[in-house]
């Protein structure tokens, strides 16, 4: 009887604790403002690593880290707080055929080239670290594609 007891008393400290953790968990969660940043048409701030490929339809537009990381006091003020940035790999270079004639580069970067380095328009590994410490400055959370 006293297994039965103890049992119970467990069961109910569960059905009470765990709705509690959801909730917290849960209200944690609806107070998050995720801002997607498509690096390249955001802004250009290195006019220096810009490298369109000569595209005749959609190619690159010059946004990068530096870019990016110049807008971090606008996108404060927007209340945001996890900046989700789009793919940093070294994306495949060059001008591929697509629809009525035009040509394409892989400026929305799900061409990528080389799995282990950053994209050399959006800039190096250094100017990466430097927007994700400065969004971490603001209480921003950085996440990736």
């Amino acid at each position: 009887m006293a297994r039965s007891r103890v049992a119970l008393l467990v069961l109910l400290a569960v059905m009470l604790v765990v709705p509690l953790a959801l909730d917290r968990y849960l209200l944690s969660v609806m107070i998050l403002v995720l801002y997607f940043a498509f690096v390249d048409r955001l802004s250009n701030g290195d006019p220096d690593n810009d490298g369109a490929t000569g595209a005749t339809g959609a190619d690159w537009d010059g946004g990068d880290w530096a870019g990016l990381q110049s807008l971090l006091p606008y996108l404060d003020d927007l209340g945001v707080t996890v900046l989700w940035i789009s793919n940093p790999q070294q994306s495949a270079d060059g001008a591929w055929g697509g629809d009525c004639s035009l040509t394409y580069g892989g400026y929305h970067m799900y061409w990528p080239a080389d799995p282990l380095a950053c994209e050399p328009r959006f800039g190096d590994e250094d100017a990466l670290a430097a927007l994700v410490d400065a969004a971490h400055d603001r209480g921003m959370r950085v996440i990736m594609d």
